[in-house]
C-alpha cells in the first residue's frame, strides 16, 4: 500500500490500484477505517487501516486572538468583538472567521456570523446579547491549502452597573461569580484554569465610573498585583496575568470613583438619591438681584410712607 499526499488531497493504491481518494484539511488522525478492494466498490475484498495518520509537514499553523468589550446604552447591551489571525507575526488577509457563543459551558454552541480578516488580519463584529452574564465565546478558521485550521476560545463576563455603565471580563480562564459592590466600589470575580498554566484577564472599566485611574487596585487572593492600564475613548482596559489556579479576584476602584452613577435596580432603570450640589453662578447671582430689587423696593415704600406723612402733616397747619 503507498499514500501519495499532494497539498490537501490524499490518494492511497493498493498494489497501485487506486483504493481511496479524498480531498480536505490535513493534520488528521484515524483508528481504524476500511475501504474496498475498488474505488466506490462494495465488494468483499474488504481491507482495515488502523492508527494511520496524516500530517502535512509543509503547511503553516496560524494563530487567532479574541478579545470582547461590553458595553450600554439606553438599557441595551453591545458587545464590540475584535481580533487578528496571524502567522508569525504578519496578519492573513480575506480569510473567513466564523464566530459562535455558548451559555452550556461548551456544550451546544449558536452562531454568532461570519466575517473576512481585513488585510492585516484582523476581524471585528458587534454582536447584541440580550442579556448580561457569562459567555463562552469562540472563533474558527478553518484553513486553505497554506495555512492549517486553528480556534480561540475565550470567556467572557458582563454586570451592568446602572444604564450607562457595564463592567466586562475577558479571559482564558474560567470566570464565575462577577459583580459590582456599589458601597465598597469593588469589582469581584473568580478564575480558575488547570495548573502548570498561565492565565491572563483584559479588565474593561467605564470612564463614567472612573476618570482618574491612579487610585485603581487589583488583588489577587487578597495579595495586591501589578496590572497594566490602556486608555481606550470612553473606558480603562487593564490586563494582568497568573498562574492558574482557582483564583478570587478584587479590582477596588479607589477614592477616585465617580459617585454620582447610580446603581441599577432589579427593575434594570437607574435610581437616583438625594444629594447636594454646588449651586451654578448664575443662580447666586439672579438671588443676589432680586434680593438688591426687594430692598430698593423696601426702601421706596419707606420713602413714600415718610413724604406721605410730611405732606399730611402741612395741610394740618
Amino acid at each position: 500500500m503507498s499514500v501519495d499526499v499532494q497539498e490537501s488531497s490524499i490518494s492511497v493504491y493498493l498494489d497501485q490500484a487506486l483504493v481511496l481518494q479524498w480531498n480536505g484539511k490535513l493534520n488528521r488522525t484515524y483508528d481504524g477505517f476500511g475501504f474496498s478492494g475498488a474505488t466506490g466498490g462494495t465488494g468483499s475484498n474488504y481491507h482495515l487501516i488502523g492508527n494511520f495518520s496524516i500530517t502535512a509537514q509543509n503547511m503553516q499553523q496560524p494563530t487567532i486572538s479574541t478579545s470582547c468589550i461590553g458595553s450600554v446604552s439606553q438599557s441595551s447591551i453591545s458587545v464590540e468583538i475584535n481580533g487578528k489571525l496571524t502567522f508569525n507575526g504578519a496578519g492573513i488577509a480575506d480569510a473567513p472567521v466564523l464566530l459562535s457563543y455558548s451559555v452550556t459551558d461548551g456544550a451546544s454552541w449558536q452562531d454568532l456570523t461570519l466575517v473576512d480578516t481585513s488585510s492585516d488580519g484582523s476581524y471585528s463584529a458587534l454582536w447584541f446579547p440580550s442579556v448580561t452574564g457569562n459567555y463562552l465565546l469562540k472563533a474558527v478558521y478553518q484553513g486553505n491549502e497554506n495555512y492549517l485550521g486553528t480556534s480561540n476560545t475565550v470567556n467572557f463576563a458582563m454586570t451592568l452597573f446602572s444604564d450607562q455603565s457595564i463592567f466586562s471580563v475577558t479571559s482564558n480562564s474560567t470566570l464565575s461569580e462577577l459583580s459590582f459592590d456599589s458601597t465598597s466600589k469593588e469589582l469581584n470575580f473568580i478564575v480558575s484554569g488547570p495548573s502548570g498554566t498561565t492565565g491572563y484577564v483584559n479588565a474593561y472599566i467605564p470612564k463614567s465610573m472612573l476618570s482618574d485611574i491612579t487610585g485603581l487596585q487589583v488583588f489577587l487572593n487578597s495579595s495586591q498585583i501589578k496590572y497594566t492600564a490602556q486608555s481606550q475613548s470612553d473606558r480603562w482596559l487593564l490586563y494582568f496575568s497568573y498562574h492558574h489556579s482557582t483564583h478570587s479576584v478584587v479590582i477596588s476602584l479607589g477614592s477616585n470613583s465617580n459617585s454620582e452613577t447610580s446603581p441599577m435596580t432589579p427593575g434594570g432603570q437607574g435610581s437616583s438619591s438625594p444629594s447636594t450640589l454646588p449651586q451654578p453662578a448664575a443662580t447666586l447671582l439672579e438671588e443676589l438681584t432680586i434680593a438688591v430689587m426687594v430692598i430698593v423696593v423696601m426702601a421706596l415704600g419707606f420713602a413714600a410712607f415718610f413724604f406721605g406723612k410730611r405732606t399730611g402733616q402741612n395741610k394740618t397747619r
